[in-house]
């Protein structure tokens, strides 16, 4: 079989497991009875697992291969071994889903790119009034503090964090047709649906990395 084959049925697979862990962990905030909402948690539990491994697979193919298959579409891409080698933009990914914050990690890494992590939007508040970062990829859908929270914190002038204007990138699973304009609306400057490919994440990360200085201020010390 053909690497961009593989490649190709991986992506169709991980897919299929992102729609069912977003409509488990939906139908796990719905009244359940407790050996029905067990079952639900598990279906989750695994299907993000299996995602963890498809991810891993698909990127050790792709830097294995120097861009997969499909006559080298994806070289534009810059590998990178080691993060900490490259002084590349640091990337704040903000999810609540332990194997989305794995997996965007590893693909963000292996684009030249450094990343911190966190699950709650209070600890993502707490780091960005220390630190500033290049991006934010954020979670639309978490717990206590949702995405559309955070980006109200971050852009209020009043609040403490130090970047205000800071890019910030939505990524959800959410499919409902108006997400990406609530998300626009709300103030983060771009959508990605997931789960995202190691090339669709790379080109709207590094377009806004290029390009945010042109349309957003300059950040004050």
């Amino acid at each position: 079989m053909k690497i961009d084959s593989i490649e190709n049925a991986g992506h169709a697979v991980r897919a299929s497991l992102g729609k069912l862990i977003i409509k488990a962990a939906l139908l796990s905030k719905t009244p359940l009875a407790p050996d029905q909402k067990d079952f639900i948690l598990e279906i989750h539990k695994g299907g993000g697992e299996a995602l963890a491994q498809i991810n891993k697979i698909l990127d050790l193919l792709f830097i294995s291969v120097g861009g997969g298959g499909g006559g080298g579409e994806k070289t534009s891409l810059p590998l990178q071994e080691d993060q900490s080698a490259t002084g590349g933009p640091i990337i704040l990914i903000i999810d609540d889903c332990p194997s989305d914050r794995h997996i965007t990690s590893i693909m963000l890494k292996a684009q030249g790119m450094q990343s911190e992590r966190v699950a709650q939007g209070c600890d993502a508040i707490k780091m960005l009034e220390k630190r500033r970062f290049d991006l934010l990829l954020l979670d639309c859908h978490m717990p206590a503090m949702n995405g559309f929270k955070i980006v109200s914190s971050i852009r209020d002038p009043h609040s403490a964090v130090l970047d205000h204007q800071v890019p910030i990138i939505a990524i959800s699973a959410d499919t409902s047709p108006d997400i990406r304009q609530r998300c626009i609306d709300a103030g983060m400057d771009d959508f990605l649906p997931k789960p995202a490919s190691l090339q669709s994440l790379g080109e709207v990360m590094r377009w806004w990395i290029d390009n945010a200085h042109r349309i957003r201020p300059t950040p004050t010390a």
